[in-house]
């Protein structure tokens, strides 16, 4: 969104019933004049309705819908107290933290360790705190909007991996049909070269018998033409007389 809401606060306008009254009025006049706001808003408007088409089903894991949980700075200062304040306030501890205390971070081991200890001459006594990270345990209570949050991450990653399937199905027709022509025009030439040497060698085979035959033919045309031709003299030749016949 090009805007300072954020999808948690549209997700909050939409599903917390908790909010205050005047920042759900800000959020409706801002959302009616802002298009990405709105298009964000009919998302979770159809994601919803999609959750709401769904059959109620038993999950397998035990989730327990419970009220969000306080931060500690929420449960120490009441709401009526302003932020200014309270930043005010945390500004000046953390001052007069610093200014007794002396710290020091450190990461051994691939751990992260912070030293703590009083600024004093004398013999100061260190604590070393390993800061170590709670892994959320999958008995833990969800609030509405974690599992909405989540569900609607589920869906993201869903329609992103369908995206991928298709495309790389995508992907492999193309690159068969490709193959496919390739071996087509592959055949194709192997073909014509084929057809071109059974012409060459017919023809050869041709050309071969004519001649074979025409050797055959010429030396009994010379004779022939020798026995037929006439000299001139007429010596080989005799006038033979014959006999009249008388009535």
């Amino acid at each position: 969104m090009n805007c300072d809401i954020t999808r948690e606060q549209i997700v909050a306008y939409l599903y917390d019933e908790d909010i205050r009254p005047e920042a759900r009025e800000r959020l409706k006049d801002h959302i009616e004049t802002c298009p990405s706001c709105s298009q964000t808003l009919e998302e979770l408007g159809s994601t919803s309705r999609i959750l709401n088409a769904w059959g109620d089903e038993q999950p397998d894991l035990n989730l327990v819908f419970v009220q969000e949980r306080q931060t500690l700075w929420q449960n120490l200062l009441p709401t009526r107290y302003p932020k200014t304040w309270a930043t005010a306030g945390v500004a000046i501890a953390a001052i007069l933290i610093f200014t007794f205390l002396n710290i020091e971070f450190a990461i051994r081991d691939g751990a992260f360790h912070t030293s703590i200890s009083l600024r004093s001459s004398d013999s100061p006594e260190r604590v070393t705190i390993a800061d170590t990270t709670e892994v959320p345990s999958l008995d833990a209570p969800i609030t509405l909007g974690e599992f909405i949050i989540h569900q609607q991450n589920l869906i993201d990653y869903t329609h992103r991996l369908v995206q991928t399937s298709q495309n790389q199905q995508r992907n492999e027709v193309n690159n068969t049909f490709i193959r496919l022509v390739g071996e087509l025009e592959t055949q194709r030439q192997q073909d014509l070269l084929h057809i071109d040497r059974g012409l060459q060698i017919l023809y050869n085979t041709q050309e071969t018998r004519y001649d074979h035959i025409l050797r055959q033919i010429a030396p009994v045309y010379d004779k022939a033409v020798e026995i037929n031709s006439v000299p001139v003299d007429n010596g080989p030749y005799r006038t033979i007389p014959t006999r009249r016949k008388t009535p």
